[in-house]
């Protein structure tokens, strides 16, 4: 359906750029002149794509003479198919009455879908709302900006994840953090504590028995670590050395049984413990160098790791001291305990150095890949906890069962849809039986037909068309009967019978079926001023034929424009029902008046306001001229209700006589010019070329009102001045 004309190419003829509002039914009245033939061209223009516009605007165009055959060109119908169509056509309501708009209080699938389809529409406005407010907020308290709204949101929804408190907290050391100069990478020490355990058992359980006898060191530890310390701060090149505890001097014999007693295999043994004793304080040393790792070398993203390799530090130095203080104390108990084993020791480590150096260098390499790739993390971080956001939004709306809703409408609304389009398919093929059969009827006879009928109702003015079955097989051509069945010479048909007969075929021809390529273009059917030269009967037949079709439920849409007053008056509905704050009835009804050459569009909103007969309207239009400040306008509508005036209230009064009464006016020149209006034989002239543009609207009023005193009327002036 119309509902707005673009009038802005035709500004020299209104004084509106568009016209608005438009309803089902459009009536307009408008005199010669107004523009009506400009508005139906500016609705051709904007609207014949979209729309199968039909105009009436008179008989040419639709009845072509034969002046040949003395006939006009028609067309022709197989009657005996019209029952099959019209059981078709019953179907076809049927159908209509499911998928077609209701009236009110009936329900069916059309209705139904509609109820589906609207809750879809609230319920998607909600959930599109939703995504707005939300992708708002979370701009707002993230600091975002512009750059993130409803559709990033969308996109972050499948990614919705709840963080932890400790996990943000991270993420958030992440965003903050700056880049980092890393020191170089951190080389713990090698100690295999099963080799050193290996070793130490081995020299515990080593025995070296002495080579000679000497009864007083035998079995006697003590006096055997004494001796061994005294062949080493006495010296054996010097003879008859005193021992520094006895005072004897020791003899070469005693260096000698010394020497057996104590072979090189002791002191090999002795050597062992030694160095046994020395390399694990070295390692101990080294485990006690072993400082904690800088957690300020590293990102926050391994922060509760480096925690966790520190504690794992603190527990392998204590752990690694525990295992060579063992092996130390038993190497320090095997000293001088050459000719004895020592138990063995058992030590147990956890954790290796080695172990702990690969757990170090894979975090330390992360580390330093986390370095060369801060921006992109401190991305992935911004993105973690916008997706965080994103997921309370999502939990404290419920989205899930909103969503859910949503769904379940869309299918309801697919599953109506089915019905419906099934519904249409089987509209499709019974259109397509329609005009199938069509296609083997000649539809002229049909239409005239109709038309015939129609005729009839003329009475003496009557006439009928009839078949004429031409020698060459031409076909559609129709002759003219009388009333009397006599053939009548279709020069004779006036021009009020012809517009009347290309009325009735235009109306016949809005009910035909539209082709394949027109099916889906709605009708706009417009009356441009379709009475003219019409006899009484012509008039009323053609109103009772307009009014029945805007009877007709779902009928197209309707323009009507007419200069014709009484014409107006009849064919619109006798109950108007005008716009209101309570009701958009589907009546409009609008009225054009040209002032200063450009057309104004008045709606008519109440009976009051409606057209009236003749006179009424130019009274109507010298009070819109007052309204408007319009002196000239005023003027001659001012002439034209005193002529009027004069042909149904005659007065014997000359106006010669009637000028006398206004001798010592000082406006009797215009009130003259006025009153000569009154001559009915129309000879006196109008002195139309009268100045009055010094004269104020107030003051030609009050010069009607003055005229009208003087005719005895004062009374009618007030009635219609006041209605």
């Amino acid at each position: 359906m119309i509902n707005t004309i673009n009038l802005s190419n035709y500004s020299f003829v209104f004084s509106k750029s568009e016209l608005s509002d438009l309803k089902r039914k459009n009536f307009i009245y408008g005199k010669n002149g107004t523009g009506k033939s400009s508005l139906v061209k500016a609705i051709r223009e904007q609207y014949s794509d979209t729309y199968d516009i039909r105009v009436f605007d008179g008989w040419r165009g639709i009845i072509k003479e034969n002046n040949y055959l003395d006939a006009i060109a028609l067309g022709e119908i197989n009657v005996d198919k019209q029952i099959e169509i019209d059981e078709i056509d019953e179907k076809i309501k049927e159908i209509d009455k499911e998928i077609s708009e209701p009236q009110a209080g009936i329900e069916n699938l059309f209705k139904k879908q509609n109820k589906i389809k609207s809750s879809y529409d609230l319920q998607n406005r909600k959930i599109e709302t939703f995504y707005t407010s939300s992708a708002s907020k979370i701009s707002t308290k993230l600091s975002l900006g512009r750059s993130y709204d409803k559709r990033n949101f969308k996109i972050d929804i499948p990614l919705a994840n709840i963080l932890s408190e400790r996990d943000i907290n991270r993420l958030r050391e992440t965003i903050k953090a700056d880049k980092i100069i890393i020191n170089p990478k951190i080389s713990f020490p090698k100690i295999d504590l099963d080799k050193y355990l290996v070793a130490t058992n081995g020299i515990l359980q080593t025995v070296v028995l002495p080579s000679g006898i000497i009864n007083e060191l035998t079995n006697n530890i003590e006096k055997q670590n004494f001796a061994k310390l005294g062949m080493k701060i006495h010296n054996r090149d010097i003879d008859n050395e005193p021992c520094s505890f006895c005072g004897s001097v020791i003899s070469k014999d005693r260096w000698v049984q010394l020497d057996r007693y104590f072979s090189d295999e002791v002191e090999k043994l002795d050597r062992r413990v030694a160095d046994g004793l020395n390399n694990i304080e070295n390692c101990l040393k080294s485990i006690n160098d072993i400082s904690i790792i800088d957690e300020k070398q590293y990102y926050p993203e391994y922060k509760e790791l480096i925690q966790e390799l520190n504690f794992e530090i603190l527990e392998i130095k204590s752990s690694y001291n525990k295992s060579l203080n063992i092996l130390k104390n038993a190497l320090e108990e095997k000293k001088g305990k050459t000719i004895i084993k020592v138990d063995q020791v058992n030590v147990e480590i956890s954790q290796t150095l080695s172990d702990f150096q690969l757990k170090y260098d894979d975090l330390y390499e992360k580390n330093m890949m986390y370095a060369e790739n801060l921006e992109q993390k401190q991305k992935i971080a911004n993105e973690m906890i916008r997706y965080h956001e994103v997921k309370i939004s999502l939990d404290n709306f419920d989205y899930t069962g909103e969503k859910a809703i949503l769904v379940k409408l869309e299918s309801n609304n697919q599953l109506l849809s089915i019905d419906i389009s099934s519904l249409k398919g089987e509209k499709n093929s019974l259109l397509q039986e329609k005009r199938k059969l069509i296609a083997d009827m000649t539809k002229e006879l049909s239409t005239v037909s109709r038309i015939n009928e129609f005729l009839r109702g003329l009475g003496s003015r009557s006439f009928s068309l009839d078949y004429i079955d031409t020698p060459d097989g031409q076909k559609g051509q129709y002759r003219l009967l009388d009333t009397n069945g006599a053939e009548r010479s279709v020069q004779t048909l006036s021009d009020g019978e012809k517009n009347i007969l290309s009325f009735l075929w235009f109306m016949d021809s809005i009910e035909e079926i539209p082709d394949e390529s027109e099916r889906a273009k709605e009708k706009i059917v417009i009356f441009d001023d379709p009475m003219n030269s019409n006899d009484d009967s012509c008039q009323y037949l053609m109103m009772g034929v307009i009014q029945k079709f805007y009877r007709q439920e779902n009928h197209p849409q309707l323009f009507l424009l007419t200069h014709n007053n009484h014409f107006y008056l009849q064919v619109t509905p006798h109950s108007k029902k005008y716009p209101s704050k309570s009701r958009n009835p589907e009546q409009r009804y609008i009225k054009f008046l040209k002032t200063e050459n450009r057309t104004s569009m008045l709606t008519i909103s109440c009976d009051s306001e409606n057209i009236k007969t003749i006179y009424d309207e130019l009274w109507e239009e010298l009070k819109y001229a007052y309204e408007q400040n319009k002196v000239t306008f005023m003027w001659n509508n001012m002439r034209r209700i005193l002529e009027t005036y004069n042909r149904f209230n005659f007065k014997n009064n000359s106006p010669s006589e009637i000028e006398n009464e206004f001798e010592d006016s000082v406006d009797k020149v215009l009130i003259i010019a006025l009153i000569k209006s009154l001559n009915v034989n129309s000879h006196v002239g109008y002195e139309t070329d009268i100045d009055i543009s010094g004269k104020t609207r107030d003051e030609l009023k009050d010069i009607f009102s003055y005229i009208f005193e003087k005719l005895n009327a004062s009374q009618h002036f007030t009635c219609y001045w006041a209605d």
